[in-house]
């Protein structure tokens, strides 16, 4: 049987679809972002630390922080699905992408330094030392949560999702102070 060719091309599209995934690190009370894919745009606020959730990417997407003009990244549906942090670095926004790594019904975590000096991260009871501007990949953590803090620091975030799931910790700082954002991997 042979299958229309507009559903075919339907399905083509799907198979190379993407998911967005935004999330925002600036700090200020809100901050406002547009998606846009072709001739649709879509406007909304996230709060400092805030994620958008998934936005399916049948297009490439250009994503845009409306207070800071001249911020945007462009992000290919070919590409997968992404997460896409807004941080600052060195006083200057900045975007990072990354592929998302769900695990549904598996506990993992990724941890993210977006800063350009090495920090220690205790992950449970493990020490881990994570290079700048770095992953660090925890697969099979034990437990049903896990704790996430930089010994030395007030910094401290717990990843405890209803089902086993994925996350991602991000550490950044912000006036010398260490932040850990721990947001669920999808």
């Amino acid at each position: 049987m042979k299958l229309p060719l507009a559903l075919s091309l339907a399905l083509a599209a799907a198979v190379q679809a993407g998911s967005v995934n935004l999330v925002n690190l600036v700090v200020r009370d809100t901050t406002r972002f547009t998606f846009t894919q072709g001739d649709a745009k879509e406007t909304f606020e996230l709060p400092a630390g805030g994620f958008s959730g998934k936005f399916q990417a049948n297009t490439d997407t250009v994503i845009r922080c409306i207070e800071v003009p001249g911020t945007e990244t462009t992000v290919a549906a070919k590409e997968g699905s992404l997460l896409v942090v807004f941080h600052e670095a060195a006083g200057k926004p900045q975007w990072r992408v990354l592929p998302s790594k769900p695990t549904e019904g598996k506990l993992s975590l990724r941890v993210l330094n977006l800063c350009p000096e090495p920090v220690t991260v205790k992950l449970g009871e493990k020490e881990i030392p994570i290079k700048p501007d770095s992953i660090h990949e925890e697969a099979e953590p034990e437990g049903r949560r896990l704790a996430v803090s930089i010994p030395g620091t007030d910094a401290k975030a717990t990843f405890n999702p209803d089902e086993p799931s994925a996350g991602l910790a991000i550490l950044s700082k912000k006036d010398d102070a260490w932040h850990i954002t721990i947001i669920p991997d999808i």
